[in-house]
């Protein structure tokens, strides 16, 4: 039961809102002030939790990365040794020109090519 929610998160909680929207507009006779409120406390529990899950995410990447860097596998290349791109605008591998328009444009947006 416990993976079904964790792997749900957000069809748990919307279940349970809606649940105690459902209960407190019939039953507890709500007014909107408070329902806008709940409302509100759904969205910081949705936020909440959309964090936890990119946290997570931060984690196991940086794990990741620690692992590569230990097994030696990385490229040893530091940022000197990488070409700059050149400041004409040219693009090396295809011989074209960037998207920059050119001095005489018909004002319409258009990119050179």
């Amino acid at each position: 039961m416990k993976k079904k929610i964790s792997h749900h998160p957000y069809t748990v909680t919307t279940i349970l809102f809606l649940a105690f929207f459902l209960a407190g507009l019939f039953y507890l006779r709500m007014d909107r002030h408070e329902l806008g409120f709940l409302l509100l406390v759904y969205l910081l529990v949705t936020m909440g939790i959309r964090l936890d899950d990119i946290s997570k995410r931060l984690a196991s990447v940086e794990v990741a990365v620690n692992q590569l860097l230990r097994s030696g596998r990385h490229d040893r290349r530091t940022t000197a040794d990488l070409e700059a791109p050149p400041a004409n605008g040219d693009c090396a591998a295809s011989g074209k020109k960037s998207g920059v328009l050119p001095a005489a444009s018909s004002g319409k947006g258009e990119i050179a090519e």
